[in-house]
């Protein structure tokens, strides 16, 4: 019985610190949840998002509009200097 219970349990490895596949729909709603969280205690959390367009899906269930996508990385300082301004025209609005 014991055994058979071991045999159920996985254990952390280099590949998956959790013990099993820590990603897709797991990742996203525990990530979405913690900035949410963050929000509620009047922490503004934005991003840049660098990625293919079958993950743009999930960067907006995680930040919602609050990141702005890039297509290059030299198109990164841009971006990041329109989320700081933005936020910065919030805290005087």
């Amino acid at each position: 019985m014991i055994a058979a219970i071991k045999s159920k349990i996985k254990y952390p490895t280099s590949n998956a610190p959790f013990g099993s596949a820590y990603e897709e729909h797991a990742a996203i709603k525990d990530t979405a949840a913690e900035v949410r969280a963050l929000h509620k205690n009047g922490i503004h959390v934005s991003a840049v998002f660098m990625g293919n367009d079958g993950e743009v899906t999930n960067a907006k269930q995680i930040y919602g509009k609050e990141f702005t996508r890039i297509r290059q990385i030299d198109q990164l300082s841009k971006a990041a200097g329109r989320l700081i301004q933005k936020e910065i025209r919030e805290l005087y609005s």
